[in-house]
């Protein structure tokens, strides 16, 4: 007979699973940020109630949608199909992955095998997520924001739960690392 696994080991199996789905949810925040900058409305100046509405408006899809704008949007192919993997991985981890491993919970060895496989699962959709904000962060480049900035300014909001109004943003800017070093 199997050896079973003890609590810590089922625990770590649980820490997993939720890490993995943390991560997906960090990635569709990063595909909502790109709709909102990158692959927004072009040219034309939003207000801040605008700006409000279309992050908020994004943020209500889910992975799929988010990443069927952005596939029209014009998101390279490449990142368009590491959104796509990490899509059909989120779905496998949300709707199967525990019918999928259910007799594993029982062993060692089974756990280990969840284990290995949350932790790729894990990888893919962390790689997908960096290779979104990369290209977010070329975009941010291009339109001489630099990165530590950007980044500021997403956190920020991601802690407020909205958009910056051009006050807040330019107070997070004025409090940011590189000016304290100045």
């Amino acid at each position: 007979m199997a050896e079973q696994p003890d609590d810590e080991l089922v625990k770590e199996v649980f820490a997993h699973y939720g890490l993995a789905a943390y991560l997906a949810h960090v990635l569709e925040r990063s595909l909502v940020n790109a709709l909102t900058t990158v692959y927004g409305p072009g040219p034309t100046r939003l207000t801040p109630t605008e700006l409000e509405r279309r992050f908020e408006d994004l943020s209500k899809k889910g992975l799929g949608a988010l990443a069927q704008v952005l596939g029209e949007a014009g998101l390279s192919e490449l990142v368009v199909a590491k959104v796509q993997a990490a899509l059909e991985e989120r779905n496998r981890l949300a709707h199967q992955f525990f019918w999928d491993h259910a007799a594993d919970f029982m062993s060692v060895e089974g756990c280990q095998r969840m284990l290995a496989d949350l932790e790729e699962i894990q990888h893919r959709i962390a790689d997908c997520a960096e290779s979104v904000v990369a290209e977010v962060h070329q975009w941010a480049a291009a339109h001489g924001i630099t990165t530590s900035d950007f980044d500021a300014v997403q956190q920020t909001m991601l802690e407020r739960g909205r958009v910056l109004t051009e006050a807040e943003v330019g107070e997070v800017l004025a409090s940011g690392p590189r000016r304290e070093q100045a």
